[in-house]
Formats: C-alpha cells, sequence, structure tokens
C-alpha cells in the first residue's frame, strides 16, 4: 500500500453501526479515527480503494493499523457529513441526480470487482463547496474474493449493486458512458502495478495462492473476457 510504517492504534471502541464486517473503530496515533477491518476483508478493501482511486473515483484516506495486540489491519478514515442524513426524500433524490456519472462509475468498477454490496449506505455523501452535492465509494466487504474464486458475475444474479443499477436506471439517473469509462480506466491499469498493490498486503491478510490467483488473473484472457461482459452489462 506504499505506506512505510503502520500506524499504531492507540484505543478502539466497539462498532456504533450493526455491520456484519466493522467490528471495531479504532483511534490512531495520527489522531485520526478510523473503520478497522481484518483478514482476507482488509485485503478486499485495500485492492478495491487502490484501483478506484487509480480510476478517478474518491473513497476516504486509508492506512494499515498495529492494532493494540500487534495485528495489521486495514483502516478506513471516518468522515462525517450529516447533510444527507437530514436531508428530506426530494433532496436524497435529487443528491442521486447529482450523482448519477459518479455512481454510475462506481458501480461499474463494482461489476468488475465482484462487489455486490453496492447499496444505498455504500456510498458517502457529501457537500462540497458552493453547496455542491457528491459521494465517495465506500466498503468492499462483499468484493473480490467474498464468495472465492472464479470472481462471481454478479450481474447474474440478484443482489444490492445490481438492484442500485435498476433503481438508478428508473429514476433516470444512471450513465452509461460513465460506467463504460470506468470500466476501459480499470483494463488500462498494468498488470505491473497490480501486483504491486497485492504483494504490499500484509503477510496475514491473503495466503499465497489467494495472492498468485490475484495477479495472474489481471489482464488474463479471463480478466478480458470479464471487461466486455461486464460493458454489456452496464448498458
Amino acid at each position: 500500500m506504499s505506506q512505510l510504517f503502520p500506524v499504531k492504534v492507540k484505543h478502539t471502541i466497539p462498532s456504533p453501526f450493526s455491520s456484519a464486517d466493522v467490528k471495531e473503530f479504532a483511534i490512531g496515533e495520527d489522531g485520526m479515527d478510523y473503520a478497522v477491518k481484518s483478514g482476507q476483508i482488509a485485503a478486499c478493501e485495500a485492492l478495491c480503494y487502490k484501483a478506484f482511486a487509480a480510476c478517478s473515483i474518491a473513497v476516504p484516506q486509508n492506512a494499515i493499523l498495529e492494532m493494540l495486540d500487534g495485528s495489521t489491519a486495514f483502516g478506513s478514515r471516518i468522515i462525517i457529513d450529516k447533510s444527507y442524513d437530514v436531508a428530506s426524500p426530494a433532496e436524497k433524490l435529487q443528491w442521486f441526480r447529482d450523482c448519477g456519472a459518479i455512481m454510475s462509475s462506481i458501480c461499474g468498477l463494482d461489476h468488475m470487482l465482484a462487489n455486490e454490496d453496492r447499496h444505498q449506505n455504500n456510498f458517502l455523501y457529501l457537500t462540497g463547496l458552493n453547496d455542491r452535492k457528491t459521494c465517495m465509494a465506500i466498503d468492499f466487504s462483499r468484493a473480490l474474493l467474498y464468495r472465492g474464486w472464479p470472481l462471481a458475475e454478479i450481474w447474474t444474479f440478484p443482489n444490492h449493486t445490481t438492484n442500485m443499477v435498476i433503481a438508478k436506471k428508473n429514476i433516470g439517473t444512471w450513465d452509461v458512458a460513465a460506467a463504460t469509462q470506468s470500466l476501459l480506466t480499470l483494463s488500462s491499469i498494468k498488470k505491473t502495478t497490480w501486483e504491486s498493490w497485492v504483494n504490499d498486503l500484509p503477510t496475514g491478510w491473503l495466503d499465497v495462492s489467494e495472492r498468485t490467483k490475484l495477479i495472474d488473473w489481471w489482464d488474463s484472457g479471463e480478466f478480458q473476457s470479464r471487461i466486455q461482459k461486464c460493458m454489456i452489462a452496464v448498458q
């Protein structure tokens, strides 16, 4: 993850949310708050954060954390912006319209990286300059290796991500061009870059066979075939 040293955790608290994958929050020695994930889920999070950021899709700042017991975990910086929470239904609908291209780009990459859990609460909604409505991509616990190997073709069965795409199409906020462009950008990432991301993961997050599968897959015939299938799926 191109991080020289892990951020040491000074204190942890149980997660206040009923999340199946985030059991605790951490306060780092850098003074920042993090949502904590470990093991294979941490690997999925780290790789997806890297891939999305490389495709110019915003994700929260993140870090490898050194937990109190000496283990390492993935930490996603907690960002507090309650403007969406207090918005009226009409205002939330407008948020979806304003963020149509961004959300479509996110869902496009979700298809490729097998993230089946892109529901309404797995966007981080933010108010920017001039009251501009925007969002970030968060939560990749159900991506990549979640269903094992080969990667699940999520467009072939009902799930939160495909339901999100259907909902966006129904309200007229689905942007085919944005979703397609995100896939093209992802496919242009060199295998050497992807391999470096995989190899940078802490040793306890993925075993050797899983790393090998992920590295060999990138830019393979299977990879290229999946890109083409995703292009059709996001139309």
